[in-house]
């Protein structure tokens, strides 16, 4: 077997045969690794293989990996739904110009309905602090259910997470939570969600998501009414979502999307209602 071991700055990869070297000295030049074994596999005591990095300059992070262990591995899809990620590395980005393509993620988006008239209502300073507790209530929501909050813009938030049931049940989650919290306020949440692939890129010196799995998760929050969750129609049959729809009221209709061609078929969960309610209505 071999190891591999490689700079995080700079692009510089090196391989070592472990079982011929027992001691390896690695020469960091200004754009290349060099190797050299200094002590042969089989005269290593305890087989262990021993690693002497010499370099000159600013200190540099050094890895050394087993290419044939992948169990553990963090892959760029369950990274970017991890809050700690955001929290500890919030300003650490792919390169300049590097696009990193995930082969699928789903994103939500959600907005706060009814901000507008609260900031007349009450003013701006004291509105502001009610968004605010929002945004806290929708980000402990996304991350109960194993998801990231990627950013605000005004009074949307955009979450990533690894499947389409997790954004369903943070929808949920943060649907009933500002109703039960702002409702009294003339609050509430229009939400939208999609689950395809994207490319994660540098964006403003921070980790952003780009592509048409992002768009039309947009696209789907502008289509859905304040308390709605909306989704591409048939995924409220999908065994990850579908015991979630069975417990809330579902719209199906048609709807063209702004910037997406042809009509689309629609499903909207009505989170602000459960079923129940409407058999009480009917009685």
């Amino acid at each position: 077997g071999h190891v591999v071991v490689r700079t995080l700055q700079r692009p510089r990869t090196v391989e070592v045969a472990a079982k011929a070297a027992g001691a390896v000295r690695i020469a960091i030049r200004e754009d290349a690794l060099e190797a050299k074994v200094v002590e042969a596999g089989d005269e290593a005591e305890d087989g262990v293989l021993r690693i002497d990095l010499q370099g000159r300059g600013a200190p540099e992070v050094v890895l050394v990996e087993d290419p044939t262990d992948r169990v553990g591995r963090l892959t760029g899809r369950t990274v970017a739904t991890l809050p700690a990620f955001y929290g500890l590395f919030g300003v650490e980005a792919a390169r300049a110009g590097v696009e990193l393509s995930i082969s699928r993620m789903a994103i939500l988006f959600t907005d706060l309905t009814g901000s507008t008239a609260l900031y007349d209502r009450i003013g701006d300073a004291a509105a502001f602090e009610v968004v605010q507790r929002h945004f806290r209530l929708a980000e402990d929501a996304v991350s109960a259910e194993g998801g990231a909050v990627v950013k605000t813009i005004g009074d949307a938030v955009m979450a990533a997470f690894d499947g389409i049931d997790a954004a369903v049940r943070a929808a949920r989650r943060i649907v009933r939570g500002t109703r039960a919290e702002h409702g009294a306020l003339g609050l509430g949440v229009r939400a939208g969600a999609f689950e395809g692939p994207l490319l994660a890129v540098d964006a403003n010196d921070r980790l952003d998501f780009f592509g048409t799995t992002v768009n039309l998760a947009a696209r789907l929050e502008h289509a859905a009414r304040t308390g709605e969750l909306v989704l591409p129609a048939g995924l409220e049959r999908d065994p990850r979502i579908a015991s979630i729809a069975a417990e809330h009221p579902v719209r199906h209709f048609e709807a063209q999307l702004k910037g997406v061609r042809g009509i689309r078929e629609l499903v909207a969960l009505d989170f602000g209602r459960v079923r129940s309610e409407m058999h009480a209505e009917d009685a």
